[in-house]
C-alpha cells in the first residue's frame, strides 16, 4: 500500500468517527435514554459500522444502563447523552430511596 493509499484510510476513518460522533449527539440530544440496538440499526443504514460508533461513543460523555433481563442475560441496553441537565440511573434511584424513607413515599 503507498503512502498515499495508506493516508486516504486514514482520513476515511476519521471522517466516520466524526459522522459517528454526530449522529450519537443528535440521537442522543433529548438527554433521554435511548435503546442502543435502535441507535447501532440507525447508523448502519448510514453506512456506519457497529465497531466505529464504539469508537465514537468512548469519546463523549454518553451513559449506558442495563435495561430487562431474562434468565440472567440482558436483553437490552440504553445509552443517554449526560450533562448537567441529565442524571444518571443511580441518581435517580437514590432520590426515589430518600424521598421514601422521608416518610412522604
Amino acid at each position: 500500500m503507498g503512502e498515499n493509499e495508506e493516508n486516504d484510510r486514514i482520513h476515511k476513518k476519521g471522517y466516520k468517527r466524526e459522522q459517528a460522533r454526530a449522529l450519537l449527539l443528535s440521537l442522543l440530544a433529548d438527554g433521554g435514554w435511548h435503546p442502543s440496538a435502535e441507535i447501532i440499526e440507525e447508523a448502519r443504514s448510514r453506512g456506519i459500522s457497529h465497531k466505529t460508533l464504539r469508537r465514537a461513543k468512548r469519546g463523549l460523555p454518553i451513559s449506558v444502563a442495563m435495561g430487562k433481563r431474562r434468565n440472567g442475560r440482558v436483553l437490552c441496553w440504553y445509552w443517554q447523552l449526560t450533562g448537567p441537565k441529565t442524571r444518571r440511573p443511580v441518581d435517580i434511584f437514590l432520590s426515589v430511596t430518600r424521598w421514601r424513607e422521608s416518610g412522604r413515599g
